[in-house]
C-alpha cells in the first residue's frame, strides 16, 4: 500500500497551485524561464469534443478545433448535470466545468469569470502556438512522482492516488495541459515585458520603509536555589556575582536572537544591562536562572540594499498582474462571449 502522497514541484514562475484533501497535489509547473520550448509533436490527446464545428463561430472556427484536440477537456462526471452557461467564441463553458476542482485554482472550483478568461486564454495560446508539448506534460508527470518517491510506480497504481482526490490520470493531463498553455501565454505577452527599474524601487523603499526592532543575543543558565538569598539576590557565600560571570565556567542555553517585542516580563531586565552583563537572579516556576546579553542590535530601518530584491519582485508581480488585467479586458472586448445562464 502507497503511503499518502504529497505532492511537491519546482518552484512557479507564475503562480502557485496546492491542493488542500488528502494528496496535498502542488502545483506541478516547473519555472517556465527553463522550459526549453521545442518544435515537439503537441499534445494530442483523444478527448469527447463537445462542441460540434458547426456551433462555432466562423472566426474562430479552427482555432476552437485546435484547442480541443490539444487542450482537452476533463470528461464530466456522471453526477454532474451538463448545462452550457456560456459560448465564448462558440467554444462552450458547461456547468460541469464550474463544478469541476481545478488543479490552477488549488483544487477549488472556477467561477463563470475565471472560466471565461481561461478560455480566452488557451484560445490565444493556440494562435501565438504556445500549447504544451506531450513531452513536457509527461515530464512534469514524472517529476511529480519523483517528488513523492513514486518514480518507479506504474502509471495504474499511482492513478489510484489522484482518484482519491476525483481525478484520473487522463483528466489531470488535460487540466495540466490548459494551465500550462495559459502559464505559457502569461510568460510571452506580459512577463517578459515587465521591467523594474533601480528608481522605482528606491521610490517603493522610501514610501514604505521597514523599521527592525531593537533585539538582544541572550543566553541563560539555571542556577540552584542556596545560591540566592531571600531579596532574590545571589548570595555573597557563592563565587558568583550577577555582574561578574564572564569568567566563570558555565554552561549557557543559548536563547538566539529576540526582538524587543517577544521578550517576556521576566526577560525585560536585559534592557537595562550591557553587552556581556548578566542579570540578577530572576525566578521562572521552581527555578531561578541568569540571562547573560551576549550581544544588541539598536532599532533601525532596512536599507534599500537590503530590500531590493524583494522590493524589485513585489513591484514586478504589481505590474505583471495590471498587464494581466488589461490583457483580460483586451481579450474580452474582441471576444464574441455569450451567458446563457
Amino acid at each position: 500500500m502507497i503511503k499518502q502522497m504529497k505532492l511537491v514541484s519546482t518552484k512557479p514562475v507564475f503562480t502557485k497551485f496546492v491542493f488542500t484533501k488528502k494528496l496535498n497535489l502542488a502545483l506541478f509547473l516547473v519555472a517556465l524561464s527553463s522550459l526549453n520550448i521545442s518544435a515537439e509533436k503537441e499534445v494530442d490527446v483523444k478527448a469527447d469534443v463537445r462542441v460540434e464545428a458547426s456551433e462555432r463561430v466562423a472566426d474562430s472556427r479552427a482555432a476552437d478545433s485546435q484547442v480541443e484536440k490539444i487542450i482537452p477537456q476533463p470528461k464530466i462526471k456522471k453526477d454532474l448535470v451538463d448545462k452550457v452557461v456560456a459560448k465564448v467564441n462558440g467554444a462552450c463553458i458547461l456547468q460541469s466545468d464550474l463544478q469541476t476542482p481545478k488543479i490552477s485554482k488549488n483544487g477549488e472550483f472556477l467561477t463563470l469569470q475565471e472560466a471565461v478568461s481561461e478560455e480566452l486564454f488557451c484560445q490565444k495560446a493556440v494562435e501565438r502556438k504556445l500549447l504544451p508539448t506531450e513531452s513536457e506534460i509527461d515530464r512534469q508527470i514524472s517529476t511529480l512522482k519523483v517528488h513523492n518517491g513514486l518514480g518507479d510506480v506504474p502509471d495504474d497504481v499511482f492513478e489510484e492516488q489522484l482518484q482519491e482526490e476525483g481525478f484520473s490520470l487522463r483528466e489531470y493531463k488535460d487540466q495540466l495541459a490548459r494551465m500550462l498553455a495559459v502559464e505559457k501565454l502569461r510568460h510571452a505577452e506580459f512577463s517578459e515585458r515587465v521591467v523594474v527599474t533601480a528608481q522605482e524601487v528606491e521610490t517603493y523603499n522610501k514610501k514604505n520603509p521597514v523599521h527592525l526592532q531593537e533585539k538582544y543575543l541572550l543566553k541563560m543558565r539555571e542556577i540552584d536555589k542556596s545560591l540566592v538569598d531571600e531579596n532574590g539576590k545571589l548570595t555573597k557565600s557563592s563565587d558568583l556575582t550577577s555582574r561578574d560571570l564572564t569568567s566563570c565556567d558555565l554552561k549557557w542555553d543559548d536563547l538566539g536572537w529576540i526582538e524587543k517585542s517577544d521578550l517576556s516580563d521576566q526577560l525585560k531586565l536585559v534592557t537595562k544591562i550591557n553587552v556581556g552583563e548578566v542579570t540578577e537572579p530572576i525566578k521562572m516556576g521552581n527555578s531561578y536562572q541568569l540571562v547573560k546579553l551576549e550581544d544588541k542590535k539598536g532599532e533601525r530601518v532596512l536599507t534599500c540594499d537590503e530590500r531590493y530584491s524583494e522590493i524589485e519582485r513585489t513591484l514586478h508581480e504589481q505590474k505583471k498582474m495590471k498587464f494581466e488585467k488589461e490583457f483580460d479586458s483586451d481579450l474580452r472586448k474582441k471576444a464574441s462571449i455569450v451567458y446563457l445562464s
